[in-house]
């Protein structure tokens, strides 16, 4: 019945119609063997864009898992790709993979997570580069307070209840900041 009831809001969603629901029995994804990652993207959260997926050396790439053998997403997943990229994670400490588990965030949210992530670390990484990767680097105060969060991932810590277990890891992802920074002493 759930499988019916995600079928018909997928052909809501891309303007099919009933009738031609009803003769669809077909499983979203295969049943055996790893999906194809295009089907993957394609029932995957609207947050999780394609280009996560397809992107060049040295990216946070937002990953799926899970989704093998049912259409069930079990977690998202950061992961650094690029040898220069992951040198940058470990000089900096800052993590090379990072996931987080469908069954305890919500699907939803743990697309929020990764995708802020993914951000947040592409965007430190672009500021040493730009510098040219000097091994002497140290982000300054304000390199480290310019990035600036995604509205949609304002939006949720805005709105999720300060008590739940998503507002927490939402905290954690807000915190993580490349290391060595040198402070301003006032």
């Amino acid at each position: 019945m759930a499988h019916d009831d995600e079928q018909t809001t997928l052909a809501a969603a891309e303007g099919s119609d009933a009738s031609q629901l009803q003769s669809h029995k077909e499983p979203l994804l295969p049943t055996s063997g790893k999906a194809d990652a295009k089907q993957l993207i394609s029932r995957a959260h609207p947050f999780l864009k394609k280009d996560r997926l397809e992107a060049g050396p040295n990216q946070f790439k937002v990953r799926l898992f899970g989704g093998y053998v049912s259409d069930i997403i079990d977690g998202v997943m950061v992961r650094a790709e690029g040898k220069q990229l992951k040198e940058w994670c470990e000089k900096f400490k800052w993590p090379s993979a990072t996931r987080w588990r469908c069954a305890a965030f919500g699907e939803e949210h743990c697309h929020y997570f990764a995708r802020e992530l993914a951000d947040k670390g592409q965007f430190y990484f672009e500021q040493w580069r730009r510098a040219g990767s000097p091994a002497d680097f140290v982000y300054s105060e304000e390199q480290v307070f310019a990035h600036e969060e995604g509205s949609t991932f304002r939006y949720f810590m805005f709105t999720e209840d300060v008590r739940s277990t998503s507002f927490a890891a939402g905290l954690a992802v807000r915190r993580f900041r490349p290391e060595p920074m040198v402070y301003r002493a006032d």
